[in-house]
């Protein structure tokens, strides 16, 4: 059998961000059938160890317990992505010393190269200058490649933004499979270079000296100005449009200059030029034949925040998302009842554990021990900047209590779950219900969402 094409598996990795040396071991995540909405097991699965100095994996093991902390330090996720070939008889198979020896090539012939980059300050400024980049060379040793994002309008000489970094795991007898590790970075804030009184406020959160790398001159993020709604009369801001058409996100998600939030200080968001160091990324890998032809085929990686609800699930996630752009938002032909229903099941599932999480009666747009709710990015916050309507909650005060709408959610589970005609339906929003701000409509579900999702 000869190799015709190669595989990443899986096609996209999210690595979770963390500042401890070593990263979280392997898990998943168990369900209980005698209480099938309580919180789920967190059970350890098979864990490697690589080792520091060669880049092999050492030992595997089942560990005791599962530690997402080292010390103070939050341990990052650190996936494995693993290469795959496609034989001629239409086969895919694991790509290991033993076929690659069959095939008369060595580990030294799969390489590897990463391709990663920061473009959340160039979205907003639409200066490509502002793009934070790392891409490494093609690679076959089995050290760290560091991935440090640069950027022109970085000072000079400055060390850049760390991303992680990849290492070409190497294979031997005992665990022959080739694979890939990436390791995300800490977590770490950086900004502008700016001496260390650029701010007399103790709440502001103040750069450290070495990560201050944004040059202030003839630059924009740092001091960039957004209003929320353009202001023509104002004359510190431009009033050219051209300069909003890239505004897609609300000003409040980056960090501004006091006084905040922006939507109760005249709609004026100055950035305080941070930058993260957050990253996606693409892997390519190659492989040459001994008759020449170069095999190659690439995967998709991305860092982000750490799991902070790691016994849980939320009542939508990206792979929702890809499942639906994949498939379409209909059931498939012909796919079993069982199918159906333990997927309808594993939503309400999950909208329980997302109702666990939250504090509804806020999230209602409740006064909470006095605090107003139009400080709070709520549905009925969003709703009144939108609708310039006076803000009212979305359900009866009265009645929206955490334990009680958890207790609504598991009335309907076992409605499902025991083939009752499934009466909620008629409470579900459809798409072409989308900002509909009577009550009956306000109340559909899912609602008391937040930020992106608000527009009911």
């Amino acid at each position: 059998m000869t190799i015709r094409a190669l595989r990443i598996l899986p096609p996209l990795v999210i690595g979770r961000m963390g500042g401890a040396d070593e990263p979280v071991v392997s898990y998943t995540l168990v369900d209980d059938e005698q209480d099938p909405l309580g919180f789920r097991r967190i059970a350890a699965q098979e864990t490697f160890v690589v080792d520091a100095d060669s880049g092999a994996i050492s030992a595997s093991y089942i560990p005791d317990q599962v530690d997402f902390k080292q010390g103070d330090a939050i341990r990052p996720v650190a996936p494995f992505l693993e290469l795959f070939a496609e034989l001629s008889d239409d086969t895919l198979v694991p790509v290991t010393l033993g076929l690659l020896t069959a095939h008369g090539l060595t580990p030294a012939d799969v390489q590897w190269r990463g391709r990663f980059a920061n473009r959340k300050v160039v979205r907003r400024t639409t200066d490509e200058r502002d793009a934070v980049a790392a891409t490494t060379a093609w690679f076959s040793d089995h050290a760290q490649q560091r991935l440090v994002g640069a950027c022109e309008n970085f000072v000079d000489g400055a060390a850049g933004i760390d991303f992680g970094a990849l290492r070409y795991i190497q294979p031997t007898e005992a665990f022959p499979a080739v694979r890939l590790r990436f390791t995300p970075a800490k977590g770490l804030i950086y900004g502008p270079a700016l001496p260390d009184a650029e701010s007399a406020d103790p709440n502001v959160y103040r750069v450290p000296p070495e990560r201050r790398i944004y040059n202030t001159t003839g630059t924009t993020w740092y001091g960039y100005m957004v209003p929320l709604a353009i202001d023509d009369e104002d004359p510190n801001y431009p009033n050219d449009r051209a300069h909003f058409v890239n505004e897609t996100l609300p000003a409040s998600l980056f960090a501004i200059v006091p006084p905040a939030p922006p939507w109760l200080h005249g709609n004026k968001a100055v950035s305080r030029g941070y930058f993260d160091d957050a990253c996606d990324g693409i892997v390519d890998v190659s492989l040459t034949l001994p008759d020449g032809v170069r095999l190659e085929t690439s995967a998709r990686v991305t860092s982000g925040p750490p799991a902070i609800v790691p016994d849980s699930l939320f009542v939508r996630t990206l792979a929702d998302d890809l499942d639906q752009a994949l498939l379409g938002p209909d059931v498939l032909a012909g796919e079993p009842d069982a199918v159906i229903r333990a997927r309808a099941e594993d939503i309400i599932r999950r909208s329980h554990e997302t109702v666990r999480f939250l504090n509804v009666s806020v999230m209602n747009g409740n006064v909470v021990r006095g605090r107003p709710p139009l400080s709070i990015d709520t549905m009925p916050a969003e709703e009144a900047y939108d609708t310039e309507r006076l803000e009212r909650p979305v359900m009866s005060e009265a009645s929206v209590d955490t334990l009680a709408v958890m207790a609504l959610h598991q009335q309907v589970h076992a409605a499902l779950r025991s083939g009752t005609a499934p009466w909620f339906v008629r409470v579900l929003r459809q798409p072409d219900q989308v900002a509909d701000y009577t009550d009956e409509g306000r109340r559909k579900m899912p609602a008391m969402m937040c930020g992106a999702d608000n527009s009911y």
